[in-house]
């Protein structure tokens, strides 16, 4: 099974999580990928080599896509304008949308993957600032971790972890620990 990593990263990772990465956003793909990684039975070693892959992979093809998203709503404006949409442009930088060659879907994504792959091999990262507002983490996320807030009175260490979350940007809230599980912790780990 190993022997095909590389393929079913690709095919089930980052082709079929799309749907999940368009519709739900970053925090729900991260979760769908490590699911996944933990139903292929990986260690906690390739799931720690891998969940970076998935989650730069996931700020760069939410990133396309909402760019393809914006960038179809503005041709359907100009078509509804009786204006001549421009042609496909080939030799558009990577992170630009174009409508044909480089769409980014389940179908067409090879392009884009390959693109990406050259880009994390360098090194180049994305940044946390192009997560949009439709993914749980409303602000950059600047804290990856877990934080426990204790309290004698439930109120309390509510409206404490209201304030601290704000204040450190972070991805998800619990307010009941035994809801809190192994994913939960590898998810705040991941840097």
């Amino acid at each position: 099974k190993m022997k095909f990593l590389p393929y079913m990263v690709r095919t089930f990772g980052c082709r079929n999580g799309l749907k999940t990465l368009s519709q739900s956003g970053a925090n729900a793909y991260e979760r769908y990928t490590l699911g996944m990684l933990q139903k292929w039975g990986m260690s906690h070693g390739a799931i720690k080599k891998w969940q970076p892959f998935f989650y730069q992979w996931g700020l760069y093809a939410k990133d396309v896509l909402d760019k393809q998203r914006a960038h179809n709503q503005d041709q359907k404006k100009k078509t509804h304008d009786n204006q001549i949409p421009p042609r496909n442009d080939s030799s558009a930088p990577i992170g630009s949308v174009t409508p044909l060659r480089h769409e980014l879907s389940a179908r067409r994504y090879l392009w884009h993957m390959s693109a990406f792959e050259k880009l994390y091999r360098q090194g180049t990262m994305f940044s946390l600032g192009t997560i949009d507002s439709s993914s749980a983490c409303q602000s950059n996320c600047i804290f990856r971790g877990l934080i426990l807030v204790v309290s004698l009175a439930k109120e309390i260490s509510a409206i404490f972890s209201n304030v601290l979350s704000v204040e450190l940007g972070v991805q998800q809230r619990c307010s009941d620990m035994q809801l809190i599980d192994e994913a939960s912790i590898l998810l705040s780990l991941q840097e």
